[in-house]
């Protein structure tokens, strides 16, 4: 869990960082200066959630549990012979 808090991080600072050049290097007249800072603030809160649900349900675990050597498995077993109506 620690793997994945501190990615998610390094995800959110990059987004930041991004946001503030943008700022620092168009005028200010720009209106862009103003949209794309609150995108990327959008985009950084969903960053968390999507990172955690898209890679359990892609790959079965997160890059924190590779590394670790954990996955997400079903309890359940299917039984080809029985038939579901």
């Amino acid at each position: 869990m620690a793997i994945d808090l501190g990615l998610v991080s390094l995800l959110a600072v990059a987004g930041g960082s991004l946001a503030e050049l943008i700022q620092l290097l168009l005028p200010k007249w720009v209106w862009i200066t103003t949209v794309v800072p609150v995108a990327i603030g959008m985009v950084i809160s969903v960053v968390p959630v999507a990172y955690f649900f898209l890679s359990v349900a892609i790959a079965g675990r997160t890059v924190g549990k590779a590394l670790m050597g954990v996955r997400v498995v079903s309890r359940v077993v299917y039984d080809s012979s029985v038939r579901r109506g």
